[in-house]
């Protein structure tokens, strides 16, 4: 077999037995120690969102030297391979699961999404700088807010440049710009002048330096949006209706998409997520939950008129989420990940059992010439990594 994997199950309770609903992964600033042990290009820093309402930020590590799979499957835990997990700090501000997170691209933000409708963005840096207190490395600082709570459930989220798109329960998708605030203002009485009478003096107050203006608020779908992904120029929704939203950055609709049975019926499934992609490369958006020839599959669009050219299938049940990487497209159905190549969607092998119950989320952990970590959240509350080497 020319390709060869490795599942390494990351044995921790990562959510206090909830479920991790959603991960996602940058780079971290390597220490001198990790550049001096060859150590540097194997550090990474994890965000995870679950259903105990928290954040969790965690420092991952890994040999650089670290060899393929000598048979072309293995699975262990990570006291099998030369992997470490950290936990740095924990974020406290939501009020219910927390469904998404997503780091921006420059890697300055860490938003984060979930049950009642709140949107908050973080700043990575103080995170990383702060000194968390209690048992659970709780973090003290606030984030900023994009978005109030309203008791509407939001599952999925995307960065469009600068901009945060977002669909809710209700059917609603939103665009908010990200904007830095204006130093707060606060009147304090001071004894000033020869006649000792108080005057007020106007100083600036520290506050969350971040907010988000709504550019855009429609009704795109009747239903639960279950996945919202984005594109160079566009952005996509997904509705628990069965229905495909294309729109501008800014959150005008392009096109809607509801054809039969290109869609699967709502009642034959029973996922919370459907998680698009684009491929950075092409361009295509890869949708899950379709069927062809009475099998489900991941239909691919193409612009600029967005109509479905090919698809990826069949799957016994239902996919669930698409990630795409440099070189390959994976599709998560159940508990087992299929991996395509990207350059001809040529499919290369199923992956079972990553985790115990359905799988929730993927991101790119690392991406190299042959190898290839792909982080993968799970109902059961673990995370996996799948590593794909090409021998």
């Amino acid at each position: 077999m020319e390709w060869g994997c490795r599942v390494v199950r990351l044995n921790l309770q990562f959510h206090d037995n909830s479920a991790v609903f959603s991960v996602d992964a940058i780079a971290a600033t390597s220490t001198e120690d990790e550049k001096e042990n060859g150590k540097a290009e194997g550090t990474r820093i994890l965000a995870t969102g679950g259903g105990d309402g928290a954040v969790r930020i965690w420092r991952y590590s890994y040999e650089r030297a670290s060899e393929a799979p000598r048979k072309e499957f293995e699975y262990g835990t990570m006291e099998d391979y030369p992997l470490a997990v950290e936990h740095l700090c924990t974020l406290k501000k939501h009020r219910g699961s927390v469904n998404c997170v997503r780091f921006s691209k420059d890697k300055r933000f860490l938003a984060t999404a979930g049950d009642t409708g709140a949107v908050l963005l973080w700043e990575v840096d103080k995170i990383l700088e702060s000194t968390p207190t209690g048992d659970d490395h709780t973090y003290a600082g606030a984030p900023s807010v994009v978005r109030d709570p309203d008791g509407t459930d939001i599952y999925d989220i995307a960065w469009t440049g600068g901009n945060i798109a977002l669909g809710t329960a209700s059917g609603k998708v939103e665009v908010y710009e990200i904007k830095e605030k204006a130093p707060a203002k606060k009147e304090t009485a001071t004894p000033t002048g020869k006649d000792g009478q108080k005057r007020l003096k106007v100083i600036s107050a520290q506050s969350a330096p971040y907010t988000g203006r709504l550019l855009a608020s429609k009704k795109a779908h009747k239903d639960v949006v279950q996945g919202v992904a984005s594109g160079e120029e566009v952005f996509a929704s997904f509705g628990n209706e069965r229905s495909l939203v294309i729109h501008t950055k800014k959150g005008k609709k392009i096109k809607k998409i509801t054809d039969r049975p290109l869609f699967v019926d709502k009642d034959k499934h029973v996922l919370f997520f459907r998680r698009l992609a684009f491929s950075d490369k092409t361009g295509t958006l890869y949708v899950p939950s379709g069927t062809h020839d009475g099998k489900f599959a991941v239909f691919l669009f193409e612009r600029p008129e967005w109509q479905p050219t090919s698809f990826l299938g069949g799957f016994p049940s239902s996919p669930g989420n698409v990630h795409i990487t440099e070189r390959y497209v994976l599709v998560s159905e159940g508990r087992n990940l299929y991996v395509f190549l990207l350059s001809d969607h040529r499919f290369l092998f199923r992956v079972l059992d990553c985790a115990f119950l359905p799988i929730t989320d993927m991101c790119t952990i690392e991406e190299k010439e042959t190898r290839t970590v792909v982080g993968v959240s799970s109902s059961d509350g673990f995370l996996s990594c799948v590593c794909l080497y090409k021998r």
